[in-house]
């Protein structure tokens, strides 16, 4: 059944529409338009980002610019929100660099280990995995790349993705 579902949401990928589609205990999307924000509670993934919750990106940077995906507190106005987890991919210099900013709107110190994984006009799969102690496990093409932990995650609310990535489909597992 998994493997149907799975098969189903690549079909659904292949054509120019955003569906949403909940097979199995997760919530698809195909062919996303960027800039996105993703309200995750209102689809039912809950608040926070803990075991064994799992964010599944398929994309592809189609130029040698940057793409940034973050996972936010749900807060307004934007300046003030607190951002638990930043990934911004630099092609120009080649640096994949984690982040955090706290409510006071603050950045912290960047992390860039693990190399750069990405390569231009080459599709990916990202994969963020909850761990325990507030842990992002980060995988990319299903290899380990790199972990990220700063801030509690427990009052994440929201996907954003933005600048020069193609977004083919994202699921989300809970």
């Amino acid at each position: 059944m998994k493997m149907m579902s799975l098969f189903l949401l690549i079909i659904c990928t292949n054509f120019m529409v955003t569906t949403i589609v909940a097979l199995c205990g997760t919530i698809g999307f195909g062919n996303l338009p960027i800039p996105a924000s993703i309200n995750l509670t209102a689809l039912g993934y809950g608040k926070g980002f803990a075991p064994p919750k799992r964010i599944i990106i398929h994309a592809t940077p189609p130029k040698r610019a940057a793409f940034v995906i973050e996972l936010v507190e749900d807060k307004v106005p934007r300046r003030r929100t607190g951002i638990p987890f930043r990934l911004i991919s630099r092609f120009p210099i080649s640096r994949a660099a984690r982040n955090a900013r706290n409510k006071e709107g603050r950045w912290g110190l960047p992390e860039a280990s693990g190399g750069f994984p990405f390569k231009v006009g080459q599709p990916f799969i990202l994969e963020f995995r909850a761990g325990a102690k507030d842990i992002i496990n980060i995988y990319v093409d299903e290899k380990y790349f790199t972990y990220f932990v700063r801030f509690d995650l427990s009052k994440i609310t929201q996907l954003h993705i933005r600048e020069d990535i193609i977004v083919s489909s994202i699921t989300l597992c809970k």
